[in-house]
């Protein structure tokens, strides 16, 4: 044995291996018959891979084809409709052999129609310029659309949609500077300026508030003597010196009234200016008495009624028994030193009360006479005036009397604190005047003269309707020493506030009630402003004045953002 195989089995082994052999021989023939018999004949159409099978094959088709040798086409526009492998926003799907092709709408483009086009292109800045470029939907296939929205002080010219041309706002039918007064307006490239307020006027130029000099040193007048300012749209005026002055009220200086006729003392006596006094002080010279006024003021001295004068108000002319005393008008007694009291005969009619004086007396009036007897009916100057509506003249009967010279008067009319007040002008006539310079009436809004002044009127012709920002005006009715007219009738009513409001305009401005003055308390006030679509609001805050405070809780002015329905965002 020895390890060696025995000989039955290494029989065994040579015959198995011969029956291997033959059957791999056997297997090998078998796959040339299949292969010949299936694929030989290139059977798959249009890109299809074939698979050999017993007496038979297997095409694997492409996606676009289908059937035994895939020689149909697959329709893709109804097998991928209204999936995200079909054509997409609004296309219309082509179905071609072994492919579709999406024809896409003018705003979209891509093999399936899935870019959108952006004819702005990183916000538009080159084709809109001065604006903000709004995409839009395209039309019409290879155009371009959108929409440029004009920043402040520019538009687009006719034909170009760019924003290049630049809008002359001082050419607007409603002038952004002031206009009363007069403020020049400076066009630049996409804006513009204002000229400074005039003098006299104080602000921005947007808007000019009256300066009233009276406030600051009088106005310049003069404090010594005081001289009343009286404060004028613009301006201001100085009252006359007052008595024993002259001057043009700037400067007063107390009047020479000795350099005319010795002052009307007697010619020998000395004259002296009376400060506050229209007449002089006479004093007769050494040796010589009297009280110096007028041609007998000043009598030698040569016997008792000149040496020792017992007459106390009256002359004295010497006799050969003494003297006789001759009393002057209102003394009596030896001695004229007894005041004659005038009052005795009543001399003051109308309920008025009479004050004995020196050769005369005094009446005071009630107040519905005037006159030195209380003989003539006052004319009502002045007074607070309340109540829903009503009426008041100055003079009582204007058109028929005339009123005074030199009368300053202020009337106060109120009504509730929830109404403002219309003013008409029935009648009104005072003297004509450049600036109203002489006679006028002045109306301020408010009930004190600090007031914002609403007019100045003065000749013959009516004034237009007034209505107050608060519940209360003040007048002020002043006429000069010259000419004089027939007067004004004012008639008043209450009304209920009104302020906001719907603004469609392209440009313009908003006022508190009362502007330039205070406005008034106790308002609600609502403003909206619509533009044309495609257009943005601006501001631009000329003044803002309101009462300060953290929280803005109590007087405030607020600006909202609505949307409207085009779209289009506004305030």
């Amino acid at each position: 044995h020895g390890g060696a195989i025995p000989p039955e089995i290494s029989n065994n082994l040579k015959q198995l291996n011969t029956k291997v052999t033959t059957l791999g021989n056997q297997v090998t023939e078998l796959q040339q018959t299949v292969q010949t018999v299936s694929c030989s004949s290139d059977p798959c159409q249009n890109g299809g891979t074939c698979l050999n099978l017993l007496n038979s094959y297997h095409c694997l088709c492409p996606s676009s084809w289908a059937g035994a040798n895939c020689a149909s086409d697959v329709n893709e526009c109804q097998t991928f409709e209204g999936t995200l492998q079909g054509c997409q926003n609004g296309a219309t799907c082509v179905n071609s052999p072994g492919t579709f092709i999406c024809q896409c709408s003018p705003e979209w483009s891509g093999n399936l129609c899935t870019v959108r086009y952006d004819d702005c292109r990183n916000g538009g800045q080159d084709l809109c310029v001065h604006g903000l470029c709004i995409d839009s939907d395209r039309v019409v296939s290879g155009q371009p659309k959108y929409q440029c929205i004009c920043e402040s002080g520019w538009e687009a010219p006719a034909g170009n949609p760019a924003c290049v041309s630049d809008v002359d706002e001082c050419n607007l039918p409603t002038k952004p500077c002031s206009s009363n007064p007069p403020v020049p307006c400076y066009n630049t490239q996409g804006s513009f300026y204002c000229g400074a307020c005039p003098a006299g006027w104080q602000g921005n130029g947007y808007s000019c508030q009256d300066v009233d000099e009276c406030l600051t040193n009088n106005g310049g007048c003069s404090t010594t003597p005081m001289v009343q300012c009286m404060n004028t749209m613009g301006s201001f005026h100085c009252g006359p010196c007052p008595p024993g002055y002259e001057g043009d009220g700037r400067t007063c200086t107390q009047s020479n009234i000795c350099s005319s006729n010795n002052g009307g003392c007697h010619p020998l006596a000395i004259c002296s200016s009376n400060p506050g006094s229209a007449f002089p002080l006479c004093t007769c010279p050494q040796g010589y008495t009297g009280n110096g006024y007028g041609p007998s003021g000043c009598t030698q001295i040569s016997n008792i009624c000149e040496t020792n004068n017992p007459c106390v108000n009256g002359h004295c002319t010497s006799t050969t028994s003494g003297y006789i005393c001759n009393c002057n008008p209102g003394w009596q007694g030896i001695h004229c030193d007894q005041n004659i009291n005038e009052c005795l005969s009543n001399p003051c009619q109308n309920g008025g009360t009479c004050t004995d004086s020196v050769n005369g007396f005094t009446c005071t009036c009630t107040a519905q006479w005037t006159g030195p007897f209380c003989q003539t009916q006052q004319q009502e100057c002045g007074g607070q005036l309340t109540g829903p509506a009503g009426s008041f003249s100055y003079p009582n009967n204007p058109g028929h009397d005339e009123y005074d010279h030199l009368v300053s008067c202020t009337w106060v009319v109120r009504t509730d604190p929830n109404k403002v007040l219309r003013i008409t002008f029935p009648f009104f006539h005072l003297e004509s005047s450049n600036n109203c310079n002489f006679d006028f009436l002045q109306i301020h809004d408010g009930d004190n003269p600090s007031a914002y002044i609403l007019g100045k009127y003065c000749g013959q012709n009516n004034p237009q309707e007034l209505y107050s920002s608060h519940n209360s005006l003040y007048f002020w009715f002043r006429s000069d020493h010259s000419i004089n007219a027939g007067g004004f009738t004012i008639v008043w009513e209450s009304k209920d506030p009104v302020c906001g409001g719907d603004l469609t305009a392209s440009y313009g401005n908003i006022n508190s009630p009362g502007y330039p003055g205070n406005y008034p308390p106790g308002r609600d006030c609502y403003w909206t402003l619509s533009v044309d679509p495609g257009l943005l609001i601006t501001f631009a805050f000329g003044t803002l004045s309101l009462e300060q405070h953290p929280d803005c809780n109590y007087d405030f002015l607020e600006v909202q953002k609505a949307t409207l329905t085009s779209g289009i965002p506004g305030l």
